[in-house]
């Protein structure tokens, strides 16, 4: 049996050491608040022998420092791809980093016949499996150009 804290009566009966918090073997304690705190473990054997234990924690509040850092990064690429080919572009941010904004722009060109855009569509796929996020746009015939963004 579990008594978090011998300090409140937790089960109205006035004795503050004896209430029954938890009785599992095994519990999860949340502490909202810093500061001191006195509680106790009772174990019963099947024959009824009793043994507590009186057991302290202390809490210490703690300030932390956050600095944000941002981290602009540009790639291009420049090339022809055949049919069915692919292209990728990656980046795995730092340790502890995370991926805030992402802004990506599939531009299409035609250098042969510049007042034709090209015959195929294309996709722009993006993928951010530490946040679970991942999308992608096709460009369509009368839109040679499209934008993506995405804010987290």
């Amino acid at each position: 049996m579990w008594d978090f804290d011998l300090g409140i009566d937790s089960d109205g009966d006035g004795e503050k050491a004896n209430d029954a918090d938890a009785t599992s073997p095994y519990v999860d304690l949340t502490i909202d608040n810093s500061g001191n705190r006195t509680g106790s473990v009772s174990v019963i054997d099947d024959k009824g022998a009793v043994s507590t234990e009186i057991w302290g924690l202390m809490v210490v509040s703690r300030t932390f420092n956050v600095v944000w850092e941002e981290q602009h990064l540009e790639f291009e690429w420049s090339g022809y791809l055949e049919q069915g080919q692919s292209h990728e572009i990656s980046h795995e941010p730092g340790a502890g980093a995370r991926v805030m904004q992402v802004n990506a722009t599939l531009t299409l060109a035609r250098d042969l016949l510049p007042i034709q855009w090209p015959e195929d569509n294309f996709t722009l796929s993006l993928n951010v499996p530490a946040s679970g996020w991942s999308t992608f746009v096709s460009t369509e015939r009368e839109h040679h150009r499209e934008r993506l963004r995405k804010h987290r």
